[in-house]
């Protein structure tokens, strides 16, 4: 059993369409599905045996031959004689399986279906034993410029060999060229193309052109495991896909089949819909238009497989142009001539290419109109983005395009209800049942995306514009249309008093209506839903998982990430309702190259090893709770990116990041004040100031406490209610000069972490683009602080420090801590001191005594009269204690032996130092 089988249940899935027959083990094993060993089941015949009365009779009468392929599994269609396309309408891609006969029947109306060839879509069958399975082909091309072969090597030689099995071609025994058939777990999305000039054909992708077709001269056949053609396979002779591949190729579920989707048959007609439905329809195109359509980018892609190019292209434009991009009709026109000038003359006639563009565009204008009709999508009709918005952040545009499909809002019969706030509230709490609870503590609600599978904590305005005019006023409207209706019916059966009480209570109610839609209502309606919600979530609930980071594609995972040594492929995964994150702005997006950031960084971080350690560094502010205990400084002079880096930072991080006042989170305040900056930042992971210089003062006890993962209690602004939380974030701050910090002892140096930003953009050459400005730098810095959190993880901060950030830090730690600059004046290391010459610990302590005596040390450390601690500081600098014998001399000649006190680093006074220097 091959292992991707432990994935099925025994029972078909509900949600897997599949054709009007079910297989059924045809006596063979499950365990024994070799195409060899089913051959006799299957009733094939080489071709050097005398062929089956079923192949004779369909060589000659293609319909005859659909009794045949069904009779063993397949879901035959019919094609135009001579041809490879179109096939019938609504019998392929995401769509339910036809009906077969009645496909056939029709067809055979128009055309002569004796003589028409054959299509096979992908089926799907039930084995008795184990579940349901789906078949696939992999369609290698080798003719002309097509090499599929040397493809298919290539991906045998990194995922391993595939299993014989039965194959179609219209090219001969000996041909590469050919379809290849396996058996794989049903409701699976695959890839379209897993490398040039190979396909996947799926049972919602293309199908298969099957015997008795001919193409050009060239009729198909079939040829066994062996390469001997044969009569039709039965589909549950197949063998399993192995599980290498399976993982290679599998691309998640597929997507539940449309139905019943009423179809544009005619170009116009489709076009038309568009220019009516679609703002800024034949307007410039918007950036993302133009860049989704580039006349280069649509050739290159053309010439891997210009169908499906065609298709993918013709999606994504339509779906812009619902997203509010203008631009549509000149999109279009660059997709079609990219497709004619790649399919016309050799591969396919102007009729043939004609029809299959046709049947593309019309068939996704089908798919948003329906999607429209039924409220699944929305055609932005204000604002829009036009071809002034060159730069669009896409994975915003989705986002916004995802809420305006989330899952139907309940219907409410308000009239139970009274006309005032409270009554409004629990009306829109039961409207949106368990799509939206409040968050105790504040007015945030969260609601869950499924689209998106993603939490999203939303304000009061962002609640007010998404859902209560849907939640509460359309159920006013819809209550008081359906009490205009009854007292309609109540007229006309006679009676006429009872129609007139629902009358006058339908204006009644949509008087409410209206009224509830006034701001003076909405606020106070929202606040008493919050209030009376029976399910609140606890804000303590949010991201408390300091490996795990939200994005809007799915959850970065670095739980594992150590031991598994992962890299930036390997840690993101879809998200679930038990991941209470936030998320960031951007896309997860591995491998995304960036032009912009990478000459942002060459220019502002040249050194190699350097911009390494910075990527470390802020990549190590992804993990939440700052475990390291570290407050990093981005130290430079103005115009070296230092400020540009951290403003691109939060805005890729979005919910992760935010900035902050220096003075109000580091300066001391009285305890128990109010705090609301301290608590709107507790869930971030990143938080930043800018600018920050020697005229900001700071204190060394509120930056541990911030830093230390202490639990900070606090209570909001105007309420008695206090919160207890752990702060996630790492403080990160950009500075031209490092600002004083009273009371930096040593405990603090090990905890200031030090970047520095040492060059300019040069002067006169061509101005940068900003990180902050590219959607793609973006999207590329979030892979890149991906990137420095798991090399973070692998060697830690401490560990292959570039001697650049180390000097940049030994010279911040002297600015910010005034002991050490005291010291620093007094003292002096040379490589070399004389031990007449060298201070012990009692001569370095009678230095500080005089100076404090005399005036002449900083004013906060003025106190600092205690020998132990004055001891305590010299050893944070100079090392513990070092007690040498040394010599001694006293005044009348006499020398001694005498055991005295040093610190493990050898200094002199600087005075004495530089009158050596003089002499």
């Amino acid at each position: 059993m091959a292992p991707w089988r432990r994935w099925l249940s025994p029972m078909p899935r509900a949600d897997i369409p599949t054709p009007e027959r079910k297989l059924e083990n045809r006596n063979m094993s499950r365990n024994d599905r070799s195409p060899r060993s089913a051959r006799a089941s299957a009733g094939l015949v080489p071709n050097d045996e005398n062929a089956s009365d079923s192949s004779t009779v369909a060589r000659r009468d293609t319909q005859s031959a659909v009794s045949v392929y069904r009779s063993r599994g397949w879901c035959p269609l019919p094609l135009r004689e001579g041809t490879k396309f179109p096939p019938v309408d609504d019998t392929t891609g995401n769509k339910p399986y036809p009906d077969v006969p009645v496909v056939w029947a029709e067809f055979a109306e128009d055309h002569d279906a004796a003589r028409a060839n054959l299509a096979n879509r992908m089926p799907a069958f039930t084995d008795e034993d184990h579940g349901l399975f789906e078949v696939i082909g992999i369609d290698v091309d080798e003719y002309d410029e097509k090499h599929g072969a040397e493809t298919l090597a290539a991906l045998i030689a990194e995922h391993g060999e595939l299993p014989p099995t039965f194959s179609s071609t219209s090219r001969g025994a000996d041909s590469p060229s050919r379809i290849y058939f396996y058996l794989v777990p049903a409701g699976m999305k695959w890839a379209g193309k897993p490398g040039p000039d190979i396909e996947i054909i799926q049972r919602t992708h293309r199908y298969a052109v099957a015997w008795p077709s001919v193409v050009e001269g060239r009729e198909y056949r079939w040829y066994d495991p062996q390469g001997r053609a044969c009569d039709v396979p039965d589909v549950a002779t197949f063998p399993d896909l192995p599980d290498s591949w399976v993982e290679h190729l599998r691309k998640g579920k597929a997507e539940a089949p449309r139905a019943d989707v009423e179809e544009f048959d005619d170009l116009a007609e489709a076009l038309g819909w568009l220019e009516e439905n679609i703002p800024g329809y034949d307007a410039p195109m918007s950036g993302q238009m133009d860049r989704q359509t580039d006349p280069d980018k649509l050739a290159e892609e053309a010439t891997g497989g210009a169908h499906d190019a065609m298709l993918a292209r013709v999606h994504e434009v339509v779906r812009l142009a619902a997203e509010g991009h203008h631009g549509l009709k000149a999109a279009l026109d660059r997709i079609e001539s990219a497709f004619a000038a790649e399919v016309l003359g050799d591969r396919r006639d102007m009729l043939t290419a004609r029809l299959e563009w046709n049947r593309a565009l019309c068939g996704d204008v089908s798919d948003l109109a329906d999607d429209v009709a039924n409220d699944r999508v929305r055609i932005s009709k204000v604002g829009g983005y036009t071809a002034d918005d060159i730069e669009i952040d896409v994975s915003g545009l989705r986002e916004a395009l995802s809420w305006q499909v989330v899952p139907q809002i309940g219907s409410v019969d308000v009239t139970p209800y009274d006309s005032n706030d409270t009554d409004r509230g629990r009306i829109f709490n039961e409207a949106m049942g368990d799509l939206l609870k409040p968050i105790a503590g504040g007015d945030e609600w969260a609601f869950w995306n499924d689209r998106l599978g993603r939490l999203f904590r939303l304000d009061e305005s962002k609640v007010i514009g998404r859902f209560w005019s849907r939640a509460v006023i359309e159920n006013y409207k819809q209550t008081a249309e359906r009490l205009r209706k009854s007292a309609v019916e109540l007229e006309a059966v006679g009676n006429g008093d009872d129609a007139k009480d629902a009358e006058s209570q339908a204006k009644a109610i949509h008087r409410d209506g209206v009224s509830a839609g006034n701001l003076n209502k909405i606020r106070p309606g929202l606040n008493m839903a919050h209030i009376v919600h029976p399910h609140p979530i606890d804000p303590a609930e949010f991201d408390t998982d300091a490996m795990t980071l939200g994005t809007p594609n799915g959850i970065i995972d670095y739980t594992d990430a150590k031991r598994t040594n992962a890299t930036v492929y390997d840690v993101l995964r879809r998200g679930g309702h038990a991941d209470k994150v936030l998320s960031s702005t951007v896309e997860y997006t591995p491998g995304i190259a960036s032009p912009v950031l990478d000459t942002f960084f060459q220019t502002f971080i040249p050194n190699r090893e350097t911009r390494r350690y910075v990527q470390r560094a802020l990549g190590y502010c992804l993990l939440g709770g700052n475990p390291d205990r570290r407050i990093v400084f981005l130290l430079g002079q103005t115009s070296t990116g230092k400020s540009s880096l951290i403003e691109a930072c939060g805005k890729c991080l979005g919910d992760y990041a935010h900035s902050f006042e220096v003075n109000t989170l580091f300066r001391e305040t009285k305890d128990g004040k109010p705090v609301p900056e301290l608590l709107s930042l507790r869930h971030s992971r990143m938080i930043f100031a800018s600018e920050v210089g020697a005229d900001n003062r700071l204190h060394v006890n509120k930056i541990k406490r911030m830093t230390g993962g202490d639990t900070q209690t606090r209570r909001t602004l105007y309420s008695g209610k206090m919160q207890e939380f752990t702060p996630m974030f790492t403080p990160v701050i950009t500075t031209n000069s490092m600002p004083r910090i009273d009371g930096a002892d040593d405990a603090l140096d090990a905890r200031l972490l030090v970047l520095p930003f040492n060059h300019q953009a040069p002067r006169g050459g061509p101005k940068l683009i900003m990180p902050k400005e590219d959607p793609d730098a973006l999207r590329a810095l979030l892979v890149w602080l991906v990137d420095g959190l798991l090399d973070y993880l692998r060697n830690g901060l401490d560990t292959d420090v570039p001697a650049e950030v180390a000097k940049a830090q030994d010279g911040a730690r002297m600015q910010v801590n005034e002991f050490r600059m005291w010291a620093d004046r007094k003292f002096v290391t040379p490589d070399e001191v004389p031990t007449s010459k060298r201070v012990s610990r009692q001569a370095a302590l009678d230095v500080w005594l005089k100076d404090r005596a005399m005036g002449r040390v900083p004013h906060s450390l003025r106190n600092l009269t205690d020998g132990d601690e004055f001891q305590e500081r010299m050893r944070g600098i100079y090392g513990g204690r070092a007690p040498r014998s040394v010599t001694v001399i006293d005044k009348k000649g006499n020398k001694s032996r005498k055991s005295v006190s040093f610190y493990k680093t050898p200094f002199m006074l600087r005075d004495s130092a530089e009158r050596e220097d003089d002499q």
